[in-house]
């Protein structure tokens, strides 16, 4: 049986985890399960990080943005200098190779 404290950290871990995904969402489009977005934070860092700032902020969404961008087309994240059109090019291969890679896009 969980401790009252333990079961306390795993509930607000879930939480963060699952601001994560809601905000890895909103950001790229790309929608992860809770055990994908776990292996995501941990792979990359991210969850010590999420856990000390608490939230999951727009400093960090966007660090998880080019991260996963790197990861799925070897780019990071594009500036507003890449106009329009070439966001929608971007957005339309790095959600190609989302689904390719397990992932949900919207």
């Amino acid at each position: 049986m969980l401790s009252k404290k333990k079961f306390h950290r795993l509930t607000e871990r879930n939480k963060l985890v699952v601001a994560a995904i809601e905000g890895l969402d909103r950001v790229t489009g790309i929608i992860l399960t809770e055990q994908q977005m776990i292996t995501f934070l941990t792979e990359t860092g991210f969850l010590s990080t999420l856990t000390s700032y608490g939230d999951c902020d727009t400093t960090l969404r966007e660090m998880m943005a080019t991260s996963m961008s790197e990861r799925l087309v070897g780019e990071g994240w594009p500036d507003h200098t890449i106009g329009e059109e070439g966001f929608k090019g971007f957005i339309h291969r790095v959600h190609v190779s989302a689904v390719e890679a397990g992932y949900q896009t919207r």
